[in-house]
């Protein structure tokens, strides 16, 4: 949600610019906005490229208790 929102700011600021501000500035107005879709595309990647061994993939996380010894 926050991304999204800040894709919007972005966009808007760019819209706004003047040409003033465009010679000033020290990165172009369409950085941010390429920067905040890269940030909502991060946030997104879990969807596409899911972590290795997915969910509960009978890894343990190290914090479990140990196993029984075997007699």
């Amino acid at each position: 949600m926050i991304g999204w929102t800040s894709v919007l700011f972005a966009i808007q600021s760019y819209l706004a610019e003047t040409p003033e501000q465009k010679e000033t500035s020290s990165t172009p107005g369409y950085f941010g906005v390429l920067m905040s879709f890269m940030a909502v595309g991060v946030a997104y990647m879990p969807l596409f490229l899911p972590p290795p061994g997915g969910r509960g993939g009978g890894v343990g996380t190290g914090t479990e208790a140990a196993g029984a010894v075997p007699q």
